[in-house]
């Protein structure tokens, strides 16, 4: 899959989730419509869309390769995600190009290039994190994926802990809790308190970086050398870099297992942003490099920067209809 589709996966994976409750509601009630069959008449045999079939699922994939002396890693629960195709400790798994998943009832079975099966949802793996780069390492910056070193040679790469419980799956964390779903006056404090934060944050701290970047770092050339900032704007970065961090860190967590049927838009495109912010994990090691950081022709900082800041001018509009509607009481103001 190539970033643009992945990408593109992600913005329309929860109007998927939609379309098939939706479908799922309306075989319900034709089958509750129509008489029973009974065991008695032979003639009458069970409808072939009735029958659980397995079919293909869009799974997140990308080059992928394995770091010379091994790659580390942990264990954990493999979970279905409706936008990616698996998650793993909270992250969603990057599978190497030529991986492909099925639905095998309420789970999912992940096959390799050959068709063989890999791996399946509901179980604990400890997988080793591969090594990418190029548009697959910028692909999982951007959406804070984890790349599966399941092609990688090494016993602790990728282990089934059904089959091989030790040393490697000793521990294994909790998959995540089911969503909490809120009706809008439940939902409104909680989507309203985190769009406030993050409005403030765009404007006290992603703003004033957004400006810092622009000043210290050039424009790419192969003969540039990487900037050395000042121990002022290196300050002031990591003032500000951190911040984004914490604010979107703390809010985006609340928001993580919250839906809201009432509210669907408005609590999607506010989870979309604060997972675009909060999927930047290139933003925590620059920070800590400063002053002396490799931020010299990176346009996929200041382009983060830029999606966050249009999904939340929609989450604002939305927020402000809502408003209007009495649905909500907000009071933020459109962008």
């Amino acid at each position: 899959m190539s970033r643009l589709a992945a990408i593109a996966t992600a913005r329309w994976g929860r109007i998927r989730q939609i379309i098939f409750a939706v479908a799922v509601g309306l075989s319900v009630l034709g089958c509750s419509a129509a008489a029973p069959a009974t065991d008695s008449d032979p003639s009458v045999q069970p409808s072939p869309s009735a029958q659980p079939s397995p079919g293909p699922v869009e799974l997140l994939t990308g080059d992928t390769s394995c770091y010379a002396g091994g790659e580390g890693g942990t264990a954990g629960v493999l979970i279905v995600d409706p936008e990616y195709g698996t998650r793993w400790n909270g992250m969603p798994v990057l599978w190497p190009t030529g991986f492909t998943a099925v639905r095998v009832g309420s789970e999912l079975e992940v096959r390799d290039a050959a068709g063989e099966a890999v791996a399946r949802t509901g179980q604990a793996y400890h997988i080793s994190f591969a090594h990418v780069d190029g548009d697959t390492l910028q692909l999982v910056e951007e959406i804070g994926a984890y790349p599966a070193a399941v092609l990688c040679g090494y016993p602790w790469d990728f282990v089934d802990c059904a089959t091989e419980p030790a040393p490697y799956c000793d521990v294994i964390p909790s998959p995540p809790p089911e969503p909490v779903v809120l009706d809008a006056a439940q939902a409104g404090p909680v989507i309203c308190d985190a769009l406030t934060a993050l409005t403030a944050a765009q404007q006290e701290h992603v703003a004033p970086l957004v400006k810092l970047i622009a000043k210290n770092v050039p424009t790419y050339s192969p003969d540039d050398g990487y900037p050395t900032w000042s121990a002022e704007d290196s300050a002031a970065a990591r003032v500000h870099g951190f911040a984004i961090i914490e604010i979107f860190a703390e809010h985006g967590e609340s928001l993580a297992n919250v839906e809201s049927p009432d509210l669907e838009a408005l609590m999607a495109a506010t989870k979309e942003t604060y997972e675009r912010y909060g999927s930047m994990t290139w933003l925590n090691r620059v920070l800590d490099e400063l002053p002396d950081a490799d931020w010299t022709g990176d346009s996929s900082l200041l382009a983060s920067f830029q999606d966050g800041e249009d999904l939340l001018r929609t989450a604002l509009d939305l927020a402000s209809e809502a408003d209007a509607t009495g649905t909500i009481d907000c009071q933020v103001p459109a962008r």
